[in-house]
């Protein structure tokens, strides 16, 4: 039998699926905003005679390099929300996740990393632990 927090993680994934499912049939620009008024009013109905809620703060962006990211800000890096890359299909995944595969993509579409100290990308070496920053002259792996 699951417990009360894995059913509501099971509801809480299928709402969100199923949020995506509808949303994505709006154009683009709408479908994020049309995502986040299906969970409110999911969120209004009564699940298991309990009210649930998916918690979100409002929509918000991100960039990375020359891509955007939008989603519904949960409050934490890695929870599962709703996101759309660049006016695209909806998605459910996490914007950390995102962030870092966009990261570790640049990097290697430019054979680049990123300097643990000054945050920018300097050439990468053989030996990445051996690579000196061009921007901070500090070793970018610490």
């Amino acid at each position: 039998m699951p417990t009360t927090e894995e059913t509501q993680a099971l509801l809480e994934c299928t709402a969100r699926s199923s949020a995506v499912k509808y949303a994505n049939r709006f154009p683009p620009l709408r479908r994020l905003e049309a995502a986040e008024r299906w969970l409110e009013q999911w969120s209004r109905n009564m699940v298991a005679g309990k009210r649930m809620r998916i918690v979100h703060y409002g929509i918000e962006h991100i960039g990375v390099w020359e891509k955007e990211l939008s989603y519904l800000n949960t409050g934490e890096t890695y929870d599962a929300t709703i996101c759309q890359e660049d006016r695209g299909e909806l998605f459910v995944g996490s914007w950390g996740d995102w962030v870092e595969g966009e990261e570790e993509k640049f990097e290697e579409e430019t054979d680049t990393i990123r300097c643990g100290f000054c945050g920018k990308n300097t050439p990468r070496n053989h030996k990445w632990s051996d690579t000196v920053c061009d921007h901070c002259n500090n070793l970018v792996g610490g």
